[in-house]
C-alpha cells in the first residue's frame, strides 16, 4: 500500500516536473509579439557586464503633448536590445547615412540577461525614404 501510494506520487512529481519545465521554457524564450518600429536611431551603445549586449534608443518621431502642464511637442523613445553583433552593424550603417530605419523586433515575455536589457530584441533592420537599401 505504501509502495503504491509512493509510486503514484513519483509518477505525479515526474508529470508536474514536465509539466513545468515545459511552461516554463514557453515564458522564458517564447515571444510575446513581434512587429516592428519606424524611426531615427539616436543611440546604440554596447554595454553589460558579464553579457554584453548593444542597448539602443528610436527616436519615434515627434507627437503633440497632451499634457495641460507643458504644451508643445514631446520625443517618444523606444528602447530596445541587439543581441546579434550583425545586426548592431547595419543599424550602426544605417545610421550612418542618416535617414530614417524600420527596426523589426520580438517581444518576449522575459527579459533574459544574455539577450539584452530590455524585452524588445531587434532581430532585422531595413532603411526606409529616398535611396534606401534593405540591410
Amino acid at each position: 500500500m505504501i509502495k503504491s501510494f509512493l509510486h503514484k506520487l513519483l509518477i505525479f512529481l515526474i508529470i508536474a516536473l514536465v509539466i513545468g519545465v515545459v511552461a516554463g521554457s514557453y515564458f522564458m524564450f517564447g515571444t510575446y509579439s513581434d512587429g516592428y518600429r519606424v524611426g531615427t536611431v539616436i543611440k546604440l551603445s554596447k554595454k553589460g557586464y558579464v553579457f554584453k549586449t548593444y542597448e539602443g534608443q528610436l527616436n519615434l518621431e515627434f507627437f503633440p503633448s497632451s499634457s495641460s502642464t507643458s504644451p508643445g511637442i514631446s520625443q517618444n523613445i523606444w528602447e530596445f536590445s541587439v543581441s546579434d553583433t550583425k545586426v548592431a552593424k547595419d543599424i550602426e550603417k544605417a545610421v550612418d547615412h542618416g535617414g530614417k530605419v524600420k527596426l523589426f523586433y520580438d517581444e518576449k515575455y522575459y527579459r533574459l540577461p544574455w539577450k539584452g536589457e530590455t524585452k524588445f530584441i531587434v532581430t532585422k533592420i531595413e532603411e526606409i525614404g529616398a535611396g534606401a537599401k534593405q540591410i
